[in-house]
């Protein structure tokens, strides 16, 4: 069955309408099937929808904003454009632009504000402010608990400054630290399947890496005929010299067959596992998994 799909249509759904008649609370009222005019509308109780909450007010009742060619700048004259296209989220073309102004809203720059606070008319002017409420109601780092920069994360089990681990499973002592692997993986020790890698049984360094263009992780893409095609199976490339495969030795669980291809550039001991995204696996959430030659407990941490 051929289906015409109409890409406005498409636009519509992502940027979400109600799906009943709804009232805010300003008292500004919305009838059932018009576009959502922003994502400060959607509601979780079944009263509006949205493909992506990012994308809502991208196509609006004014129409499909992204398709605006408007060159007019911004009152502040620095560059915004703000009526070309559409950006996420809000139109907002500055995230965190609240951080150029100060307590008062007043621009630490203003010779070339991003936005600033008009006492007289109680708004914002200029850019799309990245959270509505009067100057200093709230910090400018809206995401973050306490509202301002951080040169670190202070949340984070394994401390507040990056550090490099192994893979649970690398043959290769950690150079750089005393910590082998991550403290926050999390290791599996459910069933028969949960066996690590000794490195004297199993002395690999793999690297994985796609053989065939996805969109994003794949999520959308991977079950495309044209693409599936391009790379039907799950291949690894072993260094020349080293692509006998050792048939004799007593298949372990998560064991996979798979083509050899022969590769001079690489080293002893390095393997690597393009990524395969292909039909036949049972559990469509195994793909990537499986590709790797992945199952069970392993396959869904490999997943995650």
């Amino acid at each position: 069955m051929e289906i015409d799909a109409d890409p406005h249509r498409v636009a519509r759904e992502l940027n979400g309408r109600f799906l009943v008649d709804v009232t805010d609370k300003d008292g500004k009222s919305f009838a059932a099937g018009k576009q959502v005019p922003g994502f400060a509308q959607l509601r979780d109780d079944g009263s509006t929808m949205s493909g992506n909450w990012i994308y809502c007010g991208s196509y609006t009742e004014e129409g499909n904003l992204a398709a605006r060619r408007d060159m007019t700048d911004a009152p502040n004259s620095i560059g915004l454009h703000p009526k070309w296209a559409w950006v996420w989220p809000m139109n907002r073309r500055i995230l965190y632009n609240r951080a150029s102004v100060n307590r008062k809203g007043e621009p630490f720059n203003p010779r070339k504000w991003v936005i600033r606070w008009n006492a007289e008319k109680k708004t914002w002017e200029g850019d799309v402010p990245d959270g509505a409420m009067p100057p200093g109601e709230m910090n400018p780092f809206i995401m973050l608990a306490s509202g301002v920069g951080q040169l670190y994360s202070p949340d984070l089990v394994d401390g507040p400054f990056p550090e490099h681990y192994e893979p649970v499973e690398s043959p290769v002592q950690n150079p750089f630290s005393k910590i082998q692997s991550s403290p926050c993986a999390q290791v599996w020790q459910s069933t028969e399947f949960d066996r690590y890698g000794k490195p004297d049984v199993f002395p690999i360094v793999a690297t994985t890496y796609r053989v065939s263009e996805h969109w994003q992780t794949g999520a959308m893409s991977r079950n495309m005929p044209w693409l599936v095609g391009l790379v039907p199976q799950r291949v690894r490339r072993n260094r020349h010299g080293a692509g006998q495969a050792r048939r004799d030795q007593e298949r372990r669980p998560g064991d996979c067959e798979q083509r050899a291809r022969l590769h001079r550039g690489l080293r002893a001991g390095h393997r690597t596992f393009p990524t395969v995204f292909y039909r036949g696996s049972d559990d469509r959430r195994d793909r990537p998994a499986v590709a790797l030659g992945l199952r069970g407990d392993r396959a869904r941490r490999h997943r995650q």
